[in-house]
């Protein structure tokens, strides 16, 4: 078995910098970035999701100390899996056991089908205000796995979106806590849908 698993042609979303080319920032939401970023890995069109979304900036007086004025509030217009679904892109919901996360992770990308893993922040290195003091769920991208020195490969926005690396070991703790009993399948893969091509 190879030592590295990997969706090599797996990239984030960079709208943004293609706007603000000093930035990387995520894009409306994690939600957002997740579809948009699955959109471009599918080779679909991007506009039934941008259309899909009303911002909304809203003033928030407990930001003013932080980091801004305001806070982004985005409304959809439609369920965003039913887009995804409607644009040709299946998604598998489950929730393997923690002990077989490794293989099932492995399964599917070794199949071409990126993941998205809800996680708990609060087990997330570099995510301040979370990490050992907040708790709540997030949705990782999974495109890789190194079995030679346990380490996985996602795609989020901690800092900036694009891609990390981190130990496995530390990324399996933040998959199984009190918090996923709100997401119980927590694991969500991707594959593109055959057409159906009608005989007459």
């Amino acid at each position: 078995m190879d030592e590295i698993i990997s969706l090599d042609t797996f990239q984030p979303f960079d709208g943004m910098i293609k706007m603000f080319p000093r930035h990387n920032f995520p894009y409306f939401s994690c939600d957002y970035n997740l579809f948009l970023t699955l959109a471009n890995y599918f080779e679909k069109d991007e506009l039934p999701i941008l259309n899909n979304v009303i911002s909304i900036y809203r003033f928030d007086k407990q930001k003013i100390n932080t980091r801004g004025y305001f806070k982004l509030e985005v409304l959809e217009l439609g369920d965003g899996d039913q887009i995804l679904e409607e644009m040709g892109i299946s998604i598998r919901k489950k929730s393997p056991a923690i002990d077989s996360l490794q293989d099932e992770i492995m399964n599917s990308i070794s199949s071409g089908h990126p993941i998205s893993i809800f996680i708990d922040l609060f087990y997330q290195r570099g995510r301040d205000f979370y990490y050992n003091k907040k708790h709540g769920l997030h949705p990782v991208f999974v495109y890789g796995f190194n079995l030679s020195n346990g380490e996985i490969y996602t795609v989020d926005d901690i800092t900036e979106y694009r891609q990390y690396s981190l130990p496995f070991s530390e990324f399996k703790c933040s998959c199984l806590t009190s918090e996923h009993v709100k997401m119980p399948n927590y694991f969500w893969e991707y594959a593109l849908v055959s057409p159906v091509i009608m005989r007459s």
